[in-house]
């Protein structure tokens, strides 16, 4: 049973060499091949430097960035051949020890089609939001953005997207959408469902593969015996430049999925809300993105690489 792991980075940090130095130490691991979609020289040197020393590390480098679906798809077509599963990881998640033995011995006893995923933690040990959620529909977004939820928590109609506040996992589960940072399956599940949608630049790409797996007749599991801590946002890019993706991501999903199953009128209102709810954060985003363009500079002047990983 050969494992290939697709690991996409883009301007990681140093909490990338964590991730790998945790990842290459799982068992079961074949391959990992790595997407430098753009990291600073002194990352990809390291990066080859790795390769060198490792037969399992694959460096995929030079496309510059082409978006976290297109990297993915290009790291699993990069993968050998005769890989039965395929792990789409987060270059800023850190595994436990036994995080990838125990996402392949659930997986040999899931019904296929499936997507397992494991519990996605964040660094104080709480269970992170996004790891398990709802289909996202343009009526649950609306709850999910507006907070209606409050309203009637327990009613069906208000079902929040987000399911990590609810009772927790204590066993192998099936959910309606799992997250992209940490994603197991078999390689002819990603061949069938074509892989992930090259249109979604950055975001969302992850429900819009699970929402056609769901629609295969597949299911999403989250395993709670497989754990890894994620240090979301880590990646040193605009928080203008990812909310725009985000946003687009966003607008795509419901025109590609929904066009046609709601009422006249009621689907542009909801895009048009995706666009108004970027312009509503844009004031802040500004000032993140400040704070990003002197750091950055601040890095320049410096001659260090605040991101650069140890291995």
């Amino acid at each position: 049973m050969s494992t290939a792991t697709i690991l996409v980075t883009y301007h990681t940090g140093q909490v990338l060499g964590r991730s790998i130095t945790t990842l290459l130490a799982q068992d079961g691991l074949d391959t990992l091949v790595v997407v430098n979609n753009g990291n600073p020289p002194e990352t990809v040197n390291a990066l080859r430097h790795l390769e060198a020393a490792d037969d399992r590390v694959l460096l995929i480098t030079g496309q510059g960035n082409i978006g976290f679906a297109r990297g993915c798809n290009l790291g699993a077509n990069s993968a050998p051949a005769d890989s039965e599963y395929l792990l789409f990881i987060n270059p800023d998640c850190v595994l436990d020890q036994n995080t990838l033995p125990a996402l392949l011995d659930t997986a040999r006893d899931l019904p296929d089609p499936f997507i397992v995923s494991p519990l996605l933690v964040n660094p104080d040990g709480t269970e992170q939001r996004g790891g398990r959620r709802d289909v996202l529909t343009p009526w649950r977004a609306t709850v999910e953005w507006t907070r209606l939820y409050h309203l009637a928590p327990n009613h069906p109609y208000f079902r929040r997207f987000n399911q990590h506040s609810q009772h927790p996992i204590t066993d192998t589960s099936p959910v309606n959408v799992v997250s992209g940072a940490a994603m197991l399956m078999k390689r002819d599940t990603f061949d069938v469902l074509g892989g992930f949608d090259e249109q979604y630049f950055l975001h969302v790409e992850d429900i819009d593969l699970c929402l056609r797996l769901l629609r295969s007749g597949g299911t999403p599991w989250v395993c709670p015996h497989a754990r890894l801590t994620h240090h979301a946002s880590s990646s040193r890019a605009s928080p203008v430049f990812i909310e725009w993706h985000k946003t687009r991501g966003f607008a795509r999903y419901f025109q590609k999925h929904f066009a046609g199953v709601y009422p006249p009128g009621f689907l542009p209102l909801v895009r048009l809300g995706v666009y108004l709810r970027f312009i509503a954060h844009l004031p802040l985003l500004v000032i993140r993105h400040t704070r990003y363009v002197r750091r950055a500079r601040i890095t320049a002047a410096t001659r260090q690489d605040v991101g650069r990983p140890e291995f």
